[in-house]
This record gives structure tokens, C-alpha cells and sequence, in this order.
């Protein structure tokens, strides 16, 4: 590796210039009260769907509450005022009523399944990017095998998402894109979409996860031309250029290990990295380890068969998530962590 990132971002993990001014940049919320940005293809026929049900709804409601109302007065019950019959049949009352809430419901399904179709289509050639949900973090790969806990896409490059989850449900939700799918443990979903406006968008997970689902959101990156290569470069060097330890105090913050380990003695969900290298520690099956490389290798890889007593056994195995560099890095932090 080469010499230490003197970059640091704000969780103090390496980074370059670019990474770090584009790390900084602000949400696009547009309307703060309305509809979110429209930033990809498939938003607007959601829209025209929402303002269709929309305006059908006050357009019926507002018909209706009027009638009621007007005939309310005009037929209440006044002294001297003997009571109409009422009718009992009218055809071109029940055929009206029949008809026009028949052609509503068609134009709803019609739009609605168009919409349906060009959501699920695969399109051609689109940008493959693997998703995998964990709590509380996102991880996002891409074609050349570069990660980050940010979602970076090129603008009117058709995306396509496969998505797994490694412990629990969670769903994928992008409100400028007007996309969500749920990532399930153990099988692929997909979702797919098209950025057309450069910008920085929200990402939420929309299904409820455990205590920090309301932290599970990070940034969506827009890239106008240029923009998304620039992010792929930078990436790379950043990777060569980060010691042992910097590399594992990025996989610490950006993997999902800070959700569970302190680093500075605190119990939390998981036990605490801090002064544990060279320790003994006894596991929930009663045998005393030593800390030492392979030991947290193990941890990382099958947490069960390491598993500490007074913890839950709830932290998933991250086999073929980090790389053995990824893994070193860890190993490394951990080490300094005195």
C-alpha cells in the first residue's frame, strides 16, 4: 500500500478531495410539503397516476357532498309539506352509474399496469448493481467490483438492482425515483429505473428492521457525464493508497460494524474492539481463545462458532462480502486499538 489518506471524512474514514465534496453535498428535497423531485424515468407515469386518483377523488367528492347536501334542503321534512314518493326504478340512472365507474376503474387498471410493465421489464442493457441490505447499512457493488455504502449512477443510464438481504427484511426506497422493492434474506428481488436529473437523493429502507432502521438511509449520487468514472477512479486510488488500519476503520464504519462494536470500551449490541487483541475471552461454548488474527478472521466469517457469552448470536456472516485485504484492514484496526 502506499502512504497514508490524509484526507478524513466526517466519520474519519481516508478519503480524497472529490469524495469528500461530493460526501458533503446536500439532499435534494424540492417541494418540502408536495410530491418529492421527479429524477427518473419511471416517476412521472407515478405521478400522472397519483394526480389521476387524485383529481377523480375531490372531482367525486366534492359531485357528491354538493348533492347531498342540496337535497337535504330542498326535500327536509317542513310542517304542511306532504313527502314525495320515492322512485323505484330509473335505467338511466343505474346504466350511468354502472357505466362511468367502469370506464374509471379500466383507465385506473390500464395505467396502473402500464406502469406495472415498464417497472418489471428488464430494459436493454442496463448498469447491474448488487445491493445487499444489512442492519443497519446498505453496500452497493459495482461492475468492476468497487463497493460503497452510497448508491453512485450515471444519469440516463438504465439501472437495474439486484438486491439480497443477509439477516432480516428490509426494502429499497428511493421517493425522487418513485421505486421500492423489498430485499428479502436469502433470494434476489430486483428493482430498476432510470436517473434522468443529476443530483443527490434520498434512500430510505421503508420496512421496519430493528432499532436503527430509522438510521438506514444514505445517499443516492446522480452523475452528470464524466461524473460516474471520476467516482469509480477515485475509489481506486483511494483503496491503494489507505494503510492496514485506515482500510479497517473504513470497513469498521461503512460495513456495519459500528452498529454493533464500540471502540471505546462501551457494551453494545456486540462487544467492544477496544483492548481485546492479545485477550483471553471465553466463548459461549465454555472454551477460553485468544484474540489474535485468526480468531477474528473466524468472527468475521462465522461469527456462531465464536459467539461470546452474555451476547445474542445475531451478527451474520460477511463470507464473500469483504475481501481478504478487507478482512486484514479489520484485523489491523483492531490491533491499534489499545
Amino acid at each position: 500500500a502506499g502512504a497514508p489518506a490524509t484526507l478524513k471524512d466526517a466519520d474519519g474514514n481516508p478519503t480524497t478531495a472529490w469524495l469528500l465534496e461530493q460526501e458533503s453535498r446536500h439532499w435534494d428535497t424540492g417541494h418540502n410539503f408536495w410530491l418529492p423531485i421527479s429524477a427518473a424515468k419511471e416517476a412521472d407515469p407515478a405521478d400522472f397516476m397519483f394526480y389521476a386518483v387524485l383529481g377523480l377523488s375531490i372531482f367525486f367528492f366534492v359531485g357528491i357532498t354538493f348533492f347531498v347536501v342540496y337535497f337535504t334542503i330542498k326535500y327536509r321534512h317542513r310542517p304542511g309539506h306532504k313527502a314525495q314518493p320515492s322512485p323505484a326504478h330509473n335505467d338511466a340512472m343505474e346504466i350511468t352509474w354502472t357505466v362511468i365507474p367502469t370506464i374509471i376503474c379500466v383507465f385506473l387498471f390500464l395505467g396502473g399496469w402500464k406502469g406495472y410493465l415498464e417497472f418489471t421489464s428488464e430494459k436493454s442493457n442496463p448498469m447491474v448493481i448488487d445491493v445487499t441490505a444489512q442492519k443497519w447499512h446498505w453496500n452497493f457493488t459495482y461492475p468492476d467490483g468497487t463497493q460503497d455504502g452510497n448508491l453512485h449512477v450515471p444519469v440516463g443510464q438504465p439501472i437495474r438492482m439486484r438486491m439480497t438481504s443477509v439477516d432480516v427484511l428490509h426494502s429499497f426506497y428511493v421517493p425522487a425515483f418513485r421505486v421500492k422493492q423489498d430485499v428479502v434474506p436469502r433470494r434476489y428481488t430486483y428493482v430498476q429505473f432510470t436517473p434522468t436529473r443529476p443530483g443527490v437523493y434520498r434512500l430510505y429502507c421503508a420496512e421496519y428492521c430493528g432499532d436503527d432502521h430509522s438510521q438506514m438511509k444514505v445517499k443516492v449520487f446522480v452523475h452528470e457525464a464524466g461524473g460516474y468514472e471520476r467516482f469509480l477512479s477515485e475509489k481506486a486510488s483511494l483503496s491503494q493508497s489507505m494503510s492496514p488500519e485506515e482500510t479497517g476503520l473504513y470497513v469498521y464504519n461503512k460495513k456495519g460494524c459500528v452498529a454493533c462494536h464500540s471502540v471505546d470500551g462501551s457494551p453494545k449490541v456486540g462487544p467492544s474492539w477496544k483492548g481485546i487483541w492479545n485477550e483471553q475471552v471465553k466463548l459461549a461454548d465454555g472454551t477460553t481463545i485468544t484474540v489474535d488474527d485468526q480468531y477474528i478472521k473466524d468472527s468475521v466469517l462465522e461469527p456462531q462458532k465464536q459467539a461470546r457469552p452474555g451476547y445474542p448470536p445475531s451478527m451474520p456472516s460477511f463470507a464473500g462480502q469483504l475481501s481478504e485485504r478487507e478482512i486484514a484492514g479489520v484485523i489491523a484496526y483492531i490491533k491499534s486499538l489499545k
